[in-house]
C-alpha cells in the first residue's frame, strides 16, 4: 500500500506548475507545495518537511545540474527528482550529481511522474531503514564484545579459584 507523500515542486512555469498539480492530486496520498525559484525552495527545505522534490533544472536563479547539487547540499537526505525540457544528454551528469531520478518534460503520464516520486521516497525510506539495522547491528556487536570480555574475565578468575582449591 501506498503512504502519503509531502512533494516539493520547483518550476517557474506556472502552466507547467499548474499540469504538474493536477497530474499529481489525481493520487490522493499525495500532497504538494510549489514554488517558482531555488530560493524558494530552499526556504521551503529548511522550513517544512517533504519526502522528495520534483525540481525543473531550468529555473529564474539557477540552472543546470547548478540548481539540484544546491539542493542536495541544503538537503543532503532528501530525494530529488529532476524534470526537465532540456535534452536527454544531461541524465547521466544529473544522477552522477545525486538525482535519485530524471525525467523529460512533458512526462509520458501521471502514472510516470507519480511513479518516478513514488520510487525516490520508497529509495529513502529503504536506506533509513538500512541505516536503523546498521546501527542496531553496531550496538549489538558492542554488546556481545563486552559479553566476550566478560565471559573471559570470569574463565581466569574460575581458573584462579580452582587452581588455588587444588592446592588445598
Amino acid at each position: 500500500m501506498n503512504r502519503p507523500l509531502k512533494v516539493l515542486v520547483v518550476e517557474d512555469s506556472p502552466t507547467v506548475a499548474l499540469n504538474f498539480k493536477m497530474l499529481l492530486e489525481r493520487d490522493e496520498l499525495i500532497g504538494m507545495d510549489i514554488v517558482g525559484t531555488l530560493a524558494e525552495a530552499l526556504v521551503k527545505v529548511g522550513t517544512e518537511r517533504y519526502d522528495v522534490v520534483l525540481l525543473d533544472l531550468n529555473l529564474p536563479d539557477a540552472s543546470g545540474v547548478e540548481a539540484q547539487i544546491q539542493m542536495k547540499i541544503a538537503a543532503p537526505l532528501l530525494p530529488v527528482v529532476v524534470i526537465t525540457g532540456a535534452s536527454d544528454d544531461i541524465r547521466e551528469t544529473v544522477i552522477a550529481a545525486g538525482a535519485a531520478d530524471f525525467l523529460t518534460k512533458p512526462p509520458e503520464s501521471g502514472a510516470v511522474l507519480v511513479a518516478a516520486l513514488r520510487r525516490a521516497a520508497a529509495r529513502k525510506d529503504a536506506e533509513a531503514q538500512v541505516a536503523k539495522v546498521e546501527e542496531s547491528l553496531a550496538s549489538t556487536t558492542v554488546a556481545l564484545e563486552k559479553c566476550e570480555q566478560i565471559e573471559h574475565a570470569k574463565a581466569a578468575h574460575d581458573s584462579g579459584i580452582l587452581r588455588v582449591h587444588d592446592r588445598s
